[in-house]
């Protein structure tokens, strides 16, 4: 474990699947109070030729002959994320998620004082809101993740689509499989 309030760079990993979320995604950071360091997708979905908003994004592109490739294949795409990540800390984020303005600036925060946190998110229609007004969105608003459908993973879930922690703890820990 790294020592208590040590400087944080934070490498935001993204398992994408979806390609139309991309930009909506990478815009929602680019607004953000801070910038992360790095912004790794892995994907091998999304085109190469995106728009980053002068963010320092990546794609990562993949094949296993190892680990089954497709549908359900996150925590293989987290790991290889985190596994290739040369900042001290990661966030694994999902790719249907918009980030909260504040999400790097309280990241960097709770991660220079404990070595991991899981975050949490709620439903809210997109397709009401334009990416400035979600980010700013007060986090009581919308339907909290307990409620249906999700509500029955129960702890079962496993939910890495909001979780930050250091490089080397994750890697310790043998990553998400």
């Amino acid at each position: 474990m790294l020592p208590p309030n040590r400087p944080v760079t934070l490498d935001v990993v993204i398992p994408a699947i979806r390609c139309a979320t991309i930009d909506r995604l990478l815009r929602s950071f680019r607004l953000g109070t801070q910038l992360p360091e790095a912004i790794s997708i892995i994907t091998n979905e999304v085109p190469l030729d995106i728009e980053t908003y002068g963010l320092n994004v990546r794609l990562l592109r993949f094949d296993s002959s190892t680990y089954p490739i497709g549908d359900g294949d996150l925590a293989l795409r987290r790991d290889i994320g985190v596994w290739n990540s040369e900042c001290s800390h990661v966030l694994t984020f999902d790719d249907d998620l918009i980030a909260p303005a504040n999400l790097v600036q309280t990241s960097r925060e709770l991660l220079s004082r404990e070595p991991y946190f899981w975050g949490h998110h709620r439903y809210v229609s997109f397709a009401e809101y334009s990416v400035e007004a979600l980010s700013t969105m007060p986090p009581d608003r919308g339907r909290p993740r307990e409620s249906p459908p999700n509500s029955w993973h129960l702890w079962m879930s496993c939910y890495g689509g909001l979780f930050g922690a250091e490089t080397a703890l994750v890697k310790d820990c043998g990553g998400f499989d």
